[in-house]
């Protein structure tokens, strides 16, 4: 051989410079991107997935070698396959999943398993070469790693692919890591899940015991007033039966539901025998229809129902009872039930009845009474009539007319007491004209013109005479005394309530009390003389001591007087 010359040997050893600074650099890179793996690892918890673990992992493999394509498969832990899955680019996938199934038909796969370090093998379409390395942990196989080789891979320098496998080993540690990562953050998510549940449990048994304490106490306050209320049920009950009335609640659908005693000794029934029975059931389908159930449906619609018949008991036989019907309300106040209270008010409706029937005698007794007292005032006018017509002097006429007048007044009043009907009162106002006829006939006053304003007054015969006595004075001292005949005189008689008191008021147009008679002095006892006093005397004292009143006469354009006394209360 031929000794080099300088120039050679010097172009030699810039080439060997220039490869071993190539080395240095590469080297200076691969030893940057080993003490770069720390952060690597460091930020594996960062990870959503695994994908972005494969995707740095991808970017520093790059870093190293110059791929066109790259691969990761990884072990599916359920069933053992290797799933594709990353590949960039992502177009290329099919193709890799080619030299996937190449690589595994053809043994190679399972012969770079069992190595830790890159393997090259021509790629299944025989145009390129493919870096195969497995992703395996110093307990278990990760996955395996498929690179396309974009340059020749003897320019490869064998500390790029040392510090190629350390990626690998690293990436095999990091997704170890990251599946561990992730149990034990699932772990930590259940355990802080079951944690809340059992936060939650705690609180909602604590709530449930506050309930429980709150619903005990509440039981409690039940209890003690279940007791009161059991308490007050049976002095209600004690009460209920010692009531000689019948009581019985029966609800919406005419059941009974409670019974007293006495109402269950009057039925000759026990209590099994009534309560949870229907009122139809006790009394009869055609009883209940015809006369019972209306009285229940009115008193459900709200209404209390009251009224009194004869009823039939067994123990009791016939009893006449007052029956009152009451709707029961809710604390809603809704009608739930009705309750039925009978009294047995025999014994005062008999009492009525003998009341009644003995009324009803003395009311004939009393009418006989008016009957006969009026025969023999009739009889006694009749004689006196039969002797005015004998009687010659006008003077002892004259009184007899008075005293005549007087008792046609009181007879008229007996007539219309037993005419009535009724023995309490009679209506003067039929009376007063009645006697005002009589006495405008009497005294032939033809020519006087009557004015009456006469209401309805019912008086009792206590007050009904001795206003029929009153007014017969008045208006006979008016007819003999105040009015003459051919004058066309007026004569006026008003009858009227004013307020608890009776107003009389008897006028005419005649001459007045005579100048010497003090009109003041007429309500007394005494008068001074002159025509027609005496009759003024008489009604004074009948107004004072029977009527209870007060008279007062006055002379306006003639004689004007006017009694007051109390009436009686008005009567239908």
């Amino acid at each position: 051989m031929a000794s080099e010359t300088d120039a050679e040997r010097i172009a030699r050893l810039e080439a060997r410079v220039d490869y071993l600074e190539a080395v240095n650099r590469t080297v200076l890179d691969s030893l940057e991107l080993a003490a770069s793996l720390g952060d690597f690892h460091t930020s594996f918890n960062q990870f959503d997935d695994a994908g972005a673990i494969l995707r740095e992992t991808a970017s520093r493999a790059r870093r190293l070698v110059q791929f066109s394509a790259l691969a990761f498969h990884l072990v599916n832990e359920e069933t053992s396959d290797f799933v594709p899955a990353l590949c960039e680019p992502a177009e290329d996938a099919p193709d890799m999943a080619a030299h996937m199934e190449h690589l595994v038909e053809g043994g190679t796969l399972a012969w770079t398993l069992n190595r830790k370090k890159p393997v090259f093998v021509a790629a299944a379409d025989g145009k390129g070469e493919l870096l195969l390395h497995t992703l395996a942990t110093a307990s278990r196989i990760r996955g395996v790693f498929v690179g396309v080789l974009a340059e020749d891979m003897r320019s490869i320098a064998d500390a790029t692919l040392a510090v190629f496998s350390i990626i690998m080993l690293s990436s095999a540690n990091c997704l170890e890591s990251f599946e561990l990562y992730r149990l034990v953050r699932n772990m930590n998510r259940n355990l802080e899940e079951k944690v809340r549940k059992e936060a939650d449990a705690r609180a909602a048994l604590s709530r449930q015991q506050a309930k429980l304490r709150e619903l005990v106490a509440e039981l409690r306050t039940e209890v003690a007033e279940r007791k009161a209320s059991q308490e007050a049920s049976r002095k209600f009950e004690f009460i209920a039966n010692s009531s000689r009335d019948f009581l019985t609640l029966a609800s919406r659908d005419y059941v009974y539901e409670a019974a007293n005693r006495s109402y269950l000794e009057a039925v000759d029934r026990s209590r099994e025998e009534v309560v949870g029975k229907s009122v139809a059931e006790l009394w009869g389908e055609d009883i209940f229809n015809s006369t019972i159930r209306a009285h229940f449906d009115r008193c459900f619609a709200g209404e209390e129902v009251r009224y009194e018949q004869w009823f039939d008991f067994l123990s009791r036989g016939r009893g006449f009872y007052d029956v009152i019907f009451s709707p029961y309300r809710n604390k809603d106040g809704e009608i739930t039930h009705v309750s039925v209270v009978s009294r047995d008010i025999t014994a005062r409706k008999l009492g009525e009845e003998r009341l009644t029937a003995s009324l009803a005698e003395k009311e004939v007794l009393l009418q006989e009474l008016h009957h006969r007292v009026k025969n023999n005032l009739q009889i006694i006018t009749s004689l006196m009539d039969m002797a005015m017509r004998r009687l010659d002097d006008p003077v002892a006429l004259e009184v007899c007319r008075g005293v005549y007048g007087k008792i046609h007044a009181m007879a008229m009043i007996h007539t219309r007491f037993h005419d009535a009907g009724r023995m309490d009162a009679i209506n003067v106002a039929p009376c007063l004209l009645d006697l005002r006829e009589q006495l405008a006939g009497m005294y032939g006053a033809e020519d006087v013109r009557f004015e009456t304003d006469v209401e309805d007054v019912l008086l009792p015969m206590e007050l009904a005479v001795p206003c029929g006595l009153v007014v017969n004075e008045l208006l006979t001292n008016a007819l003999r005394h105040g009015l003459g005949p051919g004058r066309g005189s007026v004569l006026r008689l008003a009858v009227r309530r004013e307020g608890d008191d009776l107003r009389i008021e008897v006028a005419d147009d005649g001459p007045g009390l005579p100048p010497a008679a003090d009109p003041a002095a007429t309500s007394g006892s005494a008068s001074n003389g002159g025509p027609g006093t005496m009759g003024m005397k008489l009604v004074a004292n009948i107004v004072r001591r029977q009527l209870k009143g007060s008279l007062e006469a006055t002379n306006e354009n003639g004689l004007k007087v006017r009694i007051l006394f109390p009436a009686p209360p008005e009567k239908p």
